[in-house]
């Protein structure tokens, strides 16, 4: 009996260890899964390069001097440019314009016709994302005639111009939006009278 109550001890210190073994064996750790990474904002638009559209809206044509007169009518046409983006949002650029209007302020016997207007201007604005604002300024060309007493003269002069407006990006090659100018010639082609141009115009463009 002795025997096997030895027998049995000995077994059983024996096997201890291995018990052990399996109750204290480390968990491996639960593998680490990195959290997905949140989508990157969509890129800035670039407005570097260059553009052509449309205009189209209303405009007023005063004339002063010994007469005061005035006349309004729709005004519209065309522009190309080009703009270039200097960097924290800055934007610079150039623009040629073309208006067709038929605007005839008349009065003490003078009737003063302006036909055609063309713009040569520089602009710098600020961009917004998607918006740009911006200023404008440059020379003004305008023709039309002048009637005096019932004498007809074909006229045109060289003038300033200067304005402001903004636009929108419509579509990633779209742009629209509002643009307002002030024309002036003064001495009007030698004579005594001073024409402004006045327009308000919406305006829209695709981009190169």
């Amino acid at each position: 009996m002795k025997s096997l109550v030895a027998t049995t001890l000995i077994a059983s210190l024996a096997a201890a260890p291995a018990f052990a073994g399996v109750l204290f064996e480390p968990v491996p750790p639960e593998p680490v899964v990195a959290a997905p990474m949140a989508p990157l904002p969509p890129p800035l638009p670039i407005w570097t390069g260059g553009y052509a559209g449309a205009q189209i809206g209303w405009g007023r044509a005063e004339v002063e001097n010994d007469i005061d007169i005035s006349d309004d009518d729709v005004i519209g046409g065309f522009h190309a440019g080009y703009d270039f983006e200097v960097g924290g949002g800055f934007v610079v650029g150039g623009e040629v314009a073309y208006d067709r209007a038929n605007m005839a302020p008349f009065g003490n016997g003078t009737t003063v016709e302006v036909d055609n207007v063309v713009r040569l201007t520089a602009r710098a604005g600020y961009a917004f994302g998607n918006t740009l604002v911006y200023a404008k300024g440059g020379a003004a060309w305008i023709e039309g005639d002048v009637t005096v007493n019932g004498d007809s003269t074909s006229a045109d002069d060289w003038g300033w111009v200067a304005g402001a407006g903004f636009e929108h990006r419509i579509a990633p090659r779209i742009t629209a939006g509002v643009e307002g100018l002030y024309h002036r010639a003064t001495s009007f082609d030698d004579f005594d009278l001073d024409v402004d141009v006045w327009s308000l115009q919406a305006r829209i463009s695709y981009r190169f």
